[in-house]
This record gives structure tokens, sequence and C-alpha cells, in this order.
């Protein structure tokens, strides 16, 4: 899933380009390296700009989690492979606008941002799923609120950390998006089941308070006790710029998806880049 050359040796081969050029990547995560790494072994010349202080973007809390080793260690490939290939790396540069790199070829790699619940009263309150992935303490009952796949591993890391998950989920289905592996799906489904973890299934959220959160299910309202709430309300596309002809953009910031579409995306893109 992570290399997209992967039984696609007729279609994914890397292609030395005969007009080498300076490429300016702007995000610094997996689909930005992926990128950079990608136009470096074509002969181009990428140079990547990365807000932050540390190469990886979401991938850092994505792989925050007790039993994600080996995406932490893809993590630290990536990285040693910006080390070895020599590509140039700006940290701590933000870049607000494409003008100054105007006339130049440019790749956008911002990710997406998450999706905040400004419509639900006290919406404030809540820890973003991030949040708490890159090290936000929470107490010991916690609301989770959104199931999916982050939502679910969320709850799951909670309860192997000794706390007390309960899974708010506005859908009939705890793991509703496509692409998700059924042997994790209903390996999380089962493992909430046999721990007793709550899940309340086609429940809205209505109200964030302290101490407690109002739900409402089948037109009636009813309260859950609990001393922190997390939103993993999903995520929203956060491109710098629209592509055109010297404008690319790869990854979430286009569509939000998962590990293997922005790593495949970002590889296909730095192909076209001629």
């Amino acid at each position: 899933a992570v290399n997209a050359e992967t039984m696609q040796k007729e279609k994914h081969f890397i292609r030395r380009t005969k007009h080498p050029k300076k490429v300016i990547i702007i995000g610094g995560g997996i689909g930005g390296m992926e990128t950079a790494r990608v136009l470096k072994l074509r002969g181009h010349e990428p140079v990547i700009y990365e807000q932050s202080d540390v190469l990886g973007g979401t991938l850092i809390p994505a792989s925050a989690e007790s039993y994600k080793g080996k995406l932490r260690d893809l993590l630290e490939w990536y990285r040693r492979q910006m080390h070895e290939l020599q590509i140039e790396v700006h940290l701590n540069e933000r870049i607000g606008s494409i003008d100054e790199f105007k006339g130049q070829e440019i790749v956008v790699a911002t990710g997406a941002v998450p999706r905040l619940l400004r419509n639900v009263p006290g919406y404030e309150k809540m820890i973003e799923a991030c949040d708490y992935l890159n090290g936000r303490e929470t107490g010991d009952r916690v609301a989770v609120i959104g199931g999916g796949l982050t939502g679910c591993e969320i709850a799951y890391e909670l309860a192997l950390q000794s706390h007390h998950p309960i899974i708010i989920e506005m859908k009939g289905d705890l793991i509703a998006q496509k692409g998700v592996c059924l042997a994790n799906s209903s390996y999380l489904r089962e493992w909430f089941e046999l721990h007793d973890i709550p899940v309340y299934l086609e429940t809205v959220l209505k109200e964030v308070k302290d101490g407690k959160i109002i739900c409402v299910k089948n037109g009636e309202e009813f309260e859950i006790s609990c001393d922190s709430v997390i939103s993993c309300a999903g995520y929203l596309p956060s491109p710098l710029a629209e592509p055109s002809l010297h404008v690319h953009t790869v990854g979430d910031c286009r569509t939000v998806g998962n590990l293997r579409t922005v790593i495949w995306d970002a590889y296909e893109t730095a192909m076209k880049i001629r």
C-alpha cells in the first residue's frame, strides 16, 4: 500500500527527466516528501517548505498510538530519505501565497484541516483528535464524537490506557467510510463489544457542557457524563492554491483519503512533471 511501484511495474517506474528543473513543494508531510523523493530520483531539484519544525505532517499524530510502530518506522524512513537524497528542506517557513514562486513548478501538499462542529454549543470545550494524539491530556471518561476509523482507533487507544471511552456516531454504522480494511473494522467492532465499550449509533451531539454532553437519538434528548470530549468529525481539504498549468495539488489538500491514496497520488504527480 505504501509503495506505489508494488505490483505496478508496467505503470509505476522511475523515468529520468530530460529537462531537470527546480520544483517548489509546499508542505512537508508524507505527500510532500514522497513527491520530493520521486522528483529527486528522476533528476529534478525539489525544495520543501514546511511551516512546522519537523517533517511528517498529520502522519505524526496518526502514528502516535501505541500499536502503530510500523507507521512510525515509515515516517522515519521518509525523513532519512530526505537526508540521504540531499533534498533541500526549509523548516519553520510558512508560505502564505504562491506568488513568490511565480513562474516555477509548484506542488501544493498542504493537507487537510479538522472539521469543527461550530454549530454545536460548547464545541470549544472539545479536544480535536490530532491534539489528543499529539499529547493533550484527557480525563477518565472520554466521549469520542464520531466513529469512523479515527474515532474508533482513539477509543481503542484510550481503553488500552485504562480510560473509559464512549463513542457517539451519527450514522447507523460505526465505521461507514469506504476503503477501510475489513480485518481492522471487524476487530474494532468485536473488541468494543467484548470489552463493553459504550457505542451510540444514529446519535447526534446537541451540546457540550462541563462534565457532560447532550445527545439526541430518535428525537429524544439524553445526557452522558464525561470528563473530556474528543472531536473526530473528519477533515476538509486545505489547498493553498488551486491547480493550474504549473501548480499541482497532491494528497489530502485535493481529496481527503488515506496513506495509500496520498502516497500514490504524490508518486503519480511527481512522474507527470516533465
